[in-house]
């Protein structure tokens, strides 16, 4: 709700501001105050203008999100639409009556990424309908959409059980001599659905509604039905193990490495745990059309508690076997590690952190050339069920994953405990040079029991830093902070990085990370903040007049050096506020005393909650500087030492980003 604390304060005040320096003299500066929303309220308003926060209200788990523009569509476009494989609990409900059938995959739409509405278009909600002789029966897990512009249509990707008693013949093992979970494991399968429209109806894409002729043969010579699978490697290729497959991802490559005439498209998923498997691994393929899969390209790409998995060309094995690959760097227990005498195949596990037997929830994303495999380990359910990447120059491998740190981007660490099991994720361009991961952290943090209280929806921005290891690596969340919601929601972008800074009492050097756009949340990052040796005074010059409507100063990560407020921000005018009429006008605009909201430190603990930041919205200004005074903090256990995460500047001008 769009609150504003009180109308423009007609006095105009003089603000005394000290600088860092001893003996330095008082400047005295007037200034008329700037009626403004700070973000601390005990209601819990907040100014949904500009911000949001993640709050728990979308249950369910495993979504992916597509963006739809209204280029592409005008009925359908300006929104997000997220595909939900288990909104409130409900994974696949049976409807019975006069029409009998089975529908699945809750989808929700929002404009913004933050607030989001039910619009799938079968049985009040859903996306995707099942008809009763159709082989998906249950466990309709990780769905993803993409359009496909050759044909303007949307393809739905998830993981499927297929029915253990079909009718009719089938190309799948109806009974595998498995018992329990395993028995269903074994007959996890690719589901394709296709629809006109992003809300569907979503329906099982067949040789006939894919290529018009229910006889028809896809690139492999496979007739594809509504009773059997499209993508099944041990039917398909005569293999002797199971191959159950979960979470799918798309991705589309901007090459052509095939030399069709096309860029490449490729579909990711992970290796399920089955009678034939007992870990989960990631996996990868090119893709001959959206239903046909290059078995030939097929490649593991990573194995839970190795670094790196290396194919042998010239084993003589199938691809698909495990054996036809070298592992490399295996996470070995500290204690044991040290006792090696070889080391040359082993990594310190604590150093690269506990995968247990998953790797699961690939995603891809391509930044200047590098590849991001983005997954999660430990499971499900689990606090460190969070997002890491693995790093790689093809589509398909090499992959290798980093140490720990930097490779946790979207985690907790041992002081940051308020969003736990942020795995299962996808990344998603925010359409003006923003970048968010979306995830599904467990409802209630400090346990892993989601059985009870389940996983909700959560979407953080990430950037890309350099890491003096590895190069460009993505950083990042998670928050359950205030947050600027995306910039082509609010027209608004951060304009701090076109501003030149200037700070009194700082660390030399330091003053670059008020506004690289890093905001720390790991230990790992610690030293990438601004650091003064107390009271500071931040300039932030811009080459032109910018106008601006918001700021969030972010807090140190460590509770030692966080402030406990703002003394003062000062904004320099180039120009009368149109909305100006308080008498007597003076060219600088000023917030005093901003607050730090205290949900966001855990004084027992002397921990923060990283992320959070002191925040301002208010009234378009246009401005030629600003001056942020700093000089209270929670702590003096480190002295008079400050330390800032970062700045971000909402607003648009002449140098706009």
């Amino acid at each position: 709700m769009k609150k504003w604390q009180a109308a423009l304060l007609a006095a105009v005040l003089t603000a005394g501001l000290t600088g860092c320096g001893k003996g330095e003299a008082e400047d005295a500066v007037t200034a008329f105050e700037l009626a403004h929303f700070d973000g601390v309220s005990e209601d819990g308003r907040i100014d949904s203008a500009f911000f949001y926060r993640n709050e728990f209200t979308l249950y369910g788990g495993d979504a992916q999100i597509l963006y739809v523009s209204e280029e592409q569509s005008p009925e359908y476009g300006g929104y997000y639409y997220l595909y939900n494989s288990g909104s409130d609990g409900v994974i696949l409900q049976n409807v019975g009556g006069e029409d009998p059938h089975r529908s699945v995959i809750s989808c929700f739409r929002s404009r913004d990424l933050n607030d989001w509405s039910r619009c799938g278009a079968v049985d009040n909600g859903f996306a995707v309908r099942f008809e009763n002789d159709e082989w998906p029966v249950g466990n309709c897990w990780a769905p993803e959409t993409v359009y496909n512009p050759e044909d303007g249509r949307y393809y739905m990707y998830f993981t499927a059980e297929a029915n253990p008693n079909p009718e009719g013949e089938v190309e799948y093992d109806t009974d595998t001599g498995a018992s329990g979970l395993t028995a269903n494991f074994d007959r996890f399968f690719v589901a394709i659905c296709v629809s006109d429209t992003p809300v569907g109806p979503f329906r099982l894409l067949t040789s006939e509604s894919y290529y018009g002729d229910a006889e028809a043969e896809n690139g492999n010579g496979k007739v594809v039905t509504a009773q059997n699978p499209p993508i099944n490697p041990k039917f398909d290729l005569g293999l002797e193990s199971m191959f159950a497959i979960i979470d799918t991802h798309i991705f589309f490559d901007d090459v052509d490495a095939d030399g069709d005439g096309k860029n490449d498209m490729y579909l990711y998923f992970v290796r399920h745990v089955s009678s034939d498997s007992k870990d989960n691994s990631i996996w990868g393929m090119r893709m001959k059309d959206m239903m046909t899969p290059d078995y030939g390209s097929a490649r593991m790409l990573t194995k839970p508690n190795w670094k790196s998995v290396e194919y042998i060309a010239d084993s003589g094995l199938s691809n698909f076997d495990v054996n036809s690959y070298r592992l490399v760097g295996q996470f070995t227990d500290h204690a044991e590690y040290e006792t090696l005498a070889d080391k040359s195949n082993a990594v310190d596990k604590e150093a690269y952190g506990e995968e247990y037997h998953v790797n699961e929830g690939p995603f891809v994303w391509k930044e200047e050339g590098r590849y991001y495999l983005t997954y999660s380990p430990q499971g499900v359910g689990r606090a460190h069920y969070q997002v890491r990447q693995a790093l790689g120059d093809s589509p398909l491998g090499g992959f290798e994953k980093p140490t720990l740190d930097p490779a946790t981007f979207m985690g907790a660490d041992d002081t940051n405990t308020s969003m736990l099991g942020t795995g299962h994720h996808c990344l998603i361009d925010g359409g003006a040079g923003d970048l968010y991961c979306a995830s599904w952290p467990n409802a209630t943090p400090l346990t892993n029991n989601i059985n009870e209280t389940g996983r909700a929806y959560a979407v953080d921005r990430v950037h890309f830093t350099e890491d003096e290891t590895y190069g460009r690596v993505l950083c990042g969340g998670p928050t359950d902070s205030l947050q600027p919601k995306p910039y082509s929601f609010t027209g608004k972008v951060n304009v701090a990085p076109l501003a030149r800074v200037t700070a009194t009492g700082a660390v030399e050097g330091t003053e670059r990370y008020l506004t690289d756009e890093l905001v720390v949340f790991r230990p790992y990052y610690a030293d990438r903040e601004f650091q003064s040796e107390g009271k500071t005074r931040i300039t932030l010059t811009f080459p032109e007049p910018v106008s601006v409507s918001a700021i969030l100063i972010y807090n140190s990560y460590d509770y030692y050096y966080a402030f406990a407020s703002i003394d003062s921000i000062l904004f320099h005018l180039a120009e009368k506020p149109e909305w100006y009429s308080a008498g007597e006008y003076v060219p600088v605009a000023g917030i005093f005393d901003l607050p730090f909201n205290p949900d966001y430190v855990n004084a027992e603990s002397s921990c923060m909650d990283q992320g959070g930041a002191a925040v301002a919205s208010f009234q378009e200004i246009t401005v030629d500087s600003i001056e942020i005074t700093v000089s209270k903090k929670l702590s003096d256990v480190r002295g008079e030492a400050i330390r800032i995460s970062d700045i971000v500047v909402l607003g648009k001008g002449e140098g706009e980003r």
